[in-house]
């Protein structure tokens, strides 16, 4: 086995129950299929748990990764998560949310004279946001629109954004300076494989 992935291996999920929806709760990196990635999917893993995810300038680098439905995303993204919380919870805020269910959130809770949300301040300050499967939805006016303040506040702030897609970030359909933003603060990866949904 390479010496990296199984470092990468080597690090523990959190064994709490914390917010991940229930089909991924007992994801791990242990029991995601390596076998169709590139080593530099697994490299970039470890540099990123390590702490060593940086850009030029010394500033945290988050990861975007993208492919087709059914190749695991969401698994390394929730193992990930689950490693983190284990490694940096103490110390760091962190949430994992699906960006379907991050919309409803803030249209529900939309503070008063239009004012952002106390959910939406919030989840824009945690130190990592774990946000899944962006494309799910169909990217209307004010989801984009929400999208693209994430993205400036976070960029602005330099907290990681760690982000599922099937597109690649250069299809994705979000304002310009949003794709530009996410180029300079992410990683991307691509997630090869077959849809393990269908067997």
């Amino acid at each position: 086995m390479n010496e990296k992935l199984e470092r990468l291996l080597s690090y523990e999920p959190t064994p709490y129950v914390i917010r991940l929806p229930a089909r991924f709760r007992e994801c791990s990196f242990n029991n995601f299929d390596w076998a169709n990635q590139n080593p530099k999917t697994w490299e970039t893993i470890l540099d990123f748990v390590e702490d060593r995810l940086v850009d030029a300038n010394g500033m945290p680098k988050g990861l975007y990764f993208y492919g087709p439905f059914g190749v695991g995303k969401s698994h390394l993204l929730s193992s990930l998560y689950r490693v983190m919380v284990h490694k940096f919870g103490e110390v760091c805020e962190m949430e994992y949310i699906s960006f379907a269910d991050l919309i409803s959130e803030i249209k529900a809770r939309f503070g008063p004279n239009g004012n952002a949300s106390e959910f939406e301040i919030e989840m824009k300050e945690k130190d990592y946001l774990f946000l899944d499967d962006i494309t799910a939805i169909r990217l209307t006016d004010y989801a984009a629109e929400v999208f693209d303040r994430f993205v400036q506040y976070r960029y602005d702030h330099g907290k990681r954004m760690l982000i599922t897609a099937q597109s690649p970030l250069s299809k994705l359909s979000v304002d310009d300076h949003a794709r530009s933003r996410l180029f300079e603060m992410c990683v991307l990866l691509e997630i090869k494989g077959q849809d393990k949904r269908l067997g």
